[in-house]
């Protein structure tokens, strides 16, 4: 048998012939030998439109990682890590704003007026601070410091899909 388990403990009694895999979204669970059929879930995952089957709760990208902590039909709750000198696209959002906490190191946001391009606010935040950013407002996430920076990131709105995103400048051409 084999059994892995990556964020609670698992516990396992007279099995035999087992693989049991636990991740942070599904536990998976099969006789030894049949795991190849694996790919008859994912259909009906696919099928289902369920979420397991495109989003994983744990993501990395060029700038960093992020990993849903929580989400709702309206809500989602996200740690993110942003690399030493990174720094998330300018974008929008047309259907979520949201909340940031600095829980460690430095923030650099960059808050953009609608009415008014031009009218640009930078704010340093550091561990502890927090900031809002309402639904369809530019805005811009950085760290320019040389250590980590991880922030709490809440969405509200009437859609919190991670395709709400309007890209005006990517450092990374996405």
């Amino acid at each position: 048998s084999l059994v892995f388990s990556h964020e609670r403990l698992t516990a396992a009694v007279d099995i035999d012939d087992i693989i049991a895999v636990d991740t942070p979204d599904a536990l998976f669970i099969a006789k030894r030998g049949s795991s190849q059929k694996v790919r008859e879930i994912v259909k009906q995952l696919k099928d289902k439109s369920r979420k397991e089957e495109y989003q994983a709760p744990e993501s990395a990208r060029p700038w960093g990682t992020y990993k849903i902590l929580s989400e709702d039909k309206h809500d989602k709750v996200k740690r993110i890590t942003v690399m030493p000198h990174k720094r998330l696209s300018l974008q929008y959002h047309e259907h979520r704003s949201e909340h940031w906490v600095v829980v460690k190191g430095t923030a650099k946001v960059t808050l953009i007026d609608n009415d008014n391009r031009e009218k640009i606010n930078i704010l340093t935040l550091t561990e502890g601070e927090s900031c809002f950013v309402a639904k369809r407002r530019l805005h811009r996430l950085e760290n320019a410091t040389d250590k980590d920076l991880e922030i709490i990131e809440v969405q509200t709105g009437d859609y919190v899909g991670e395709n709400d995103i309007t890209r005006l400048n990517d450092d990374f051409q996405r």
